[in-house]
């Protein structure tokens, strides 16, 4: 099946969802669709910000034009859009386009959702189904707004269907993630511990990475100086990602302040056969907590957790162990069979 993936750079090398699509035997086409800020000059982007917003008009009906070629000449019969749509004045002749060529559309929110907004029903009615990663997200839109929202969460992928046998452990706790204050804050208090317990601490991403601002590197390692004596910055493949998990003892997981629901992460370090202990969350699906991994609810219960898992080894691999045969079922193979009814 001819399949059109619109997605960013970013969120293709880490789902894999092209390699995933081109595994299971289908013909893949993708159009990235990086946002206007991130792939156009300083200039462009302040001109767009002072309302001269020509430039990035041309730049998404550029990706519009692609996607009209690929459904009209190369016959997409199927179009995923992930975190993406299109503007308001391009989309109704979209759907005209797809509904006589016979291609679906679905689109596939990988964060969550501004349920608030005024327009959601604009724009998931645009598409023939609307996934979202959090049951919330789509119970509210599909009630409010009357449009077929559905849930799907993102699963993992082989990548990180790695070798189960038990590895050497270089570290007893490791998180890999973004920056924000609030993580920043609590891996601080977290790594002073570490170090005065004697625990092997690593934190992995790009927390030195904003170029246009490099002195703020400096400020942070003089505002987190035990964090950043963990840190080691920069972006990891899924690859690497997965061996990072099945080195250590304890995989820390923290969602977003706006996440109700389970992150990717969390499926990605249960196929690795890994132990994990996340922040306590609103819905867990189909997990239980104590069975397929551990939660905290204060920095108190943390620490609690981290040194009760720490010296009890066989209670934490059995849940590590339970938690990947339950997570077999949200492989992202499994997530493109569902959204794409293939």
């Amino acid at each position: 099946m001819k399949i059109l993936v619109m997605i960013t750079r970013r969120n293709n090398s880490i789902l894999r969802i092209t390699d995933t699509l081109q595994s299971l035997g289908h013909d893949v086409m993708v159009i990235y669709v990086d946002h206007f800020q991130s792939c156009h000059s300083y200039l462009a982007k302040k001109l767009d910000k002072l309302g001269f917003s020509a430039a990035r008009m041309k730049y998404e009906y550029g990706l519009y034009e692609q996607a009209v070629a690929a459904v009209t000449n190369w016959q997409a019969k199927r179009i995923l859009f992930v975190n993406f749509g299109f503007p308001p004045d391009l989309r109704g002749e979209f759907v005209t386009l797809c509904k006589r060529k016979q291609c679906l559309r679905v689109s596939w929110l990988v964060d969550p959702a501004d349920v608030d907004n005024p327009d959601n029903g604009n724009i998931y009615g645009f598409y023939d189904k609307a996934y979202f990663y959090e049951h919330y997200d789509a119970e509210y839109i599909a009630e409010k707004f009357h449009v077929n929202a559905l849930y799907c969460p993102v699963g993992y992928n082989d990548d990180y269907a790695i070798d189960k046998s038990e590895s050497e452990y270089k570290r007893d706790i490791v998180f890999l993630g973004s920056p924000y204050k609030e993580r920043m804050e609590l891996l601080n208090k977290l790594a002073k511990i570490a170090e005065e317990r004697g625990w092997v601490m690593g934190v992995y991403g790009p927390f030195n990475d904003d170029s246009r601002y490099f002195w703020k590197k400096y400020k942070r390692k003089i505002k987190y100086p035990y964090l950043y004596k963990c840190v080691h910055n920069g972006v990891f493949l899924p690859c690497e990602v997965a061996k990072l998990y099945k080195e250590s003892k304890i995989c820390l997981n923290m969602h977003l302040p706006e996440a109700r629901g389970m992150n990717p992460r969390c499926y990605e370090i249960m196929a690795t056969g890994s132990f994990q202990l996340l922040d306590a969350r609103y819905d867990y699906g189909d997990y239980l907590p104590g069975r397929d991994f551990d939660v905290y609810d204060s920095f108190e219960t943390l620490v609690e957790r981290i040194e009760y898992y720490l010296c009890n080894e066989d209670e934490r691999q059995a849940i590590a162990r339970q938690g990947c045969c339950n997570v077999q079922k949200h492989s992202m193979k499994q997530c493109m069979h569902t959204m794409l009814e293939i």
